[in-house]
């Protein structure tokens, strides 16, 4: 698809009709990261793959980080993986272009580990700057209550709420691609982050990592030596065949 496959997504929409009268309830839609990523190239003047290597991935040194599919395979990025019937069988889908601001970036866990370092730093990371203190303050900041989840409030991009007994405010945020998944947990008043990525689409793999996240967390913060990896047994079969 052509380097205008995201307006032209974008604007496609302008006669859709509202779900919701704007405010009066939240939902979650990938499309409002779409838009997003149109006003960032709108604003900027350049193409959303380029603002997100120069503006993040560069100044985080996020070195095996990538916008679309060509540049993570040129560094050995890992291939996709569906379980069906217990076996993994490989899926290589493509993303394009139109869809890049709401699945588009292949990275690895240290490089995200990055990303989170300056979410938990004010905005920086080494010597660099994304965005300003006001700025992180701002994306963490509970906007909207989830319906599904009493408890826990939307963001940014972030879902804010408490966990047990451990914090009232942890900032987690899960997704998926076809063949892959992920897991980002920040807790700042500890200043703890944990990222999880899986190369696997599986129903039962975000209330897995959830849980993987959060063993790890209260291993942390109740200093404890062992990691409760116990359930990942269950699960075993269905990533793995003997």
């Amino acid at each position: 698809m052509g380097e205008d496959s995201l307006e032209k997504l974008i604007r496609s929409l302008s006669n859709t009709p509202l779900v919701h009268t704007p405010g009066n309830k939240w939902e979650y839609s990938n499309i409002n990261y779409g838009i997003l990523g149109l006003i960032i190239q709108k604003v900027s003047g350049q193409s959303y793959e380029r603002y997100i290597k120069e503006k993040i991935f560069d100044r985080l040194d996020m070195l095996h980080s990538h916008m679309l599919q060509a540049g993570a395979r040129s560094d050995s990025a890992a291939s996709g993986y569906f379980a069906f019937f217990g076996f993994p069988l490989q899926y290589n889908k493509n993303v394009y272009r139109a869809i890049a601001p709401w699945g588009g970036i292949y990275s690895s866990a240290e490089d995200l580990t990055h990303y989170l370092i300056a979410h938990l730093n004010e905005g920086r990371f080494g010597d660099y700057s994304i965005i300003s203190a006001d700025g992180i303050s701002e994306l963490h900041c509970p906007s909207a209550k989830m319906n599904e989840f009493a408890d826990y409030s939307y963001a940014m991009g972030w879902v804010v709420g408490p966990y047990k007994d451990v914090t009232k405010s942890a900032i987690v945020h899960g997704g998926g691609w076809a063949g892959f998944q992920s897991f980002a947990l920040l807790v700042p008043e500890k200043q703890l982050g944990v990222v999880l990525l899986g190369n696997i689409s599986n129903p039962a793999l975000p209330e897995l990592f959830r849980s993987i996240g959060w063993d790890i967390a209260e291993s942390y913060f109740r200093k404890t030596k062992k990691v409760t990896f116990n359930k990942l047994k269950k699960y075993q079969k269905i990533f793995c065949k003997n």
